[in-house]
């Protein structure tokens, strides 16, 4: 009886741990698929830095030879302060709205860097401000509605606001 049980729960936390996977492993392709649709930031100048967090960590190899560039916390700091103490950053989430809708969204993040003395609960040498970019008056829109379709059997950007114009 023991055994059973055992086994039983075996399999349950095996399976439960592929789904996982595969749930990161749809999210992630998402991501890439969202970023490698921002022709806005690809055509322009210069590299987009993209804030660290889970998502990205798990991404960033997809990009070696691309604009997009995933910089540590501590090289942030660096790279703004070589950049007139600014640098805008942008940041990448995620949103499910049901089991066939998932929202992709990249905001702006403008951080300002100053070395100094600074004391707030404690003596610091650096501080930094972060300033998030207004979404806008319309209400929430994301920059990428991804759903699944039967269908075709894949995930299908149906958001207007990064599509090209056919």
């Amino acid at each position: 009886m023991i055994k059973k049980v055992f086994i039983i729960s075996l399999f349950f936390v095996f399976s439960f741990s592929k789904a996982q996977t595969d749930k990161l492993e749809i999210l992630d392709n998402l991501y890439i698929t969202a970023m490698n649709s921002r022709f806005d930031l690809m055509l322009s100048s210069g590299y987009k830095y993209i804030e660290p967090n889970s998502e990205t960590d798990r991404i960033k190899d997809k990009f070696k030879e691309s604009v997009y560039k995933f910089p540590s916390e501590k090289e942030i700091f660096k790279i703004a302060y070589k950049n007139n103490k600014q640098l805008r950053i942008y940041r990448l989430s995620h949103k499910i709205i049901s089991k066939d809708t998932i929202d992709i969204n990249c905001g702006e993040v403008l951080i300002t860097v100053k070395k100094g003395v600074f004391f707030n609960n404690d003596l610091h040498f650096k501080k930094i401000n972060s300033t998030i970019s207004c979404g806008g008056t319309n209400g929430y829109q994301p920059d990428f509605r991804y759903v699944f379709s039967l269908k075709e059997n894949k995930w299908i950007n149906i958001s207007d606001k990064y599509k090209l114009k056919e």
